[in-house]
């Protein structure tokens, strides 16, 4: 099984050499998961991400976000997971639009939450359409809708998110 991993950090090397971000994502993946070293893993996640690869831009994100080789930069991540959203990485866009919604690392900004959150929403991320939901609910960033609401958790609710469910049954009794 070392050997297949061995082979497989070769070839992933290789790709990586020859500017292929999946390549240097998932070498990114092995230095991450297998060899223990956070400091190749970065490096080959931001080489991905520089040949715009949103899921090394996602994955270098995370790191930067848990402090996983020097102290956490929570900046450099919101940057790197904007990047990822700009890429079309929709979990991306998610944790950006709940870290504005919640002013969690960043100043708090509705506007900007509702706007990442229906870019993931659009995308299909469950909890980022009960999110924006609940930005409409509300009334926060955006003018309160309680028929968008509805439409947003009834989407999440489709998706099988059982919180969207449960949130547009309230809102219709």
């Amino acid at each position: 099984k070392n050997k297949d991993y061995t082979n497989a950090i070769k070839y992933f090397q290789q790709a990586c050499d020859l500017n292929n971000g999946n390549g240097c994502n998932e070498l990114g993946t092995m230095y991450t998961l297998v060899k223990k070293n956070n400091f190749k893993a970065m490096e080959s996640y931001q080489k991905a991400c520089d040949l715009n690869y949103k899921q090394g831009c996602s994955n270098l994100g995370f790191m930067y976000m848990l402090g996983m080789r020097t102290k956490d930069d929570k900046f450099k991540a919101i940057e790197l997971y904007e990047k990822a959203c700009n890429l079309n990485e929709g979990s991306s866009c998610g944790v950006v639009g709940a870290m504005y919604a919640n002013g969690t690392y960043v100043e708090k900004n509705d506007f900007k939450a509702v706007k990442f959150l229906k870019i993931a929403c659009d995308m299909d991320y469950a909890n980022s359409c009960v999110n924006l939901g609940g930005m409409y609910e509300n009334g926060y960033g955006v003018r309160k809708d309680i028929s968008k609401a509805l439409k947003f958790y009834g989407k999440a609710c489709d998706l099988k998110y059982d919180t969207g469910c449960k949130n547009y049954a309230r809102l219709k009794r």
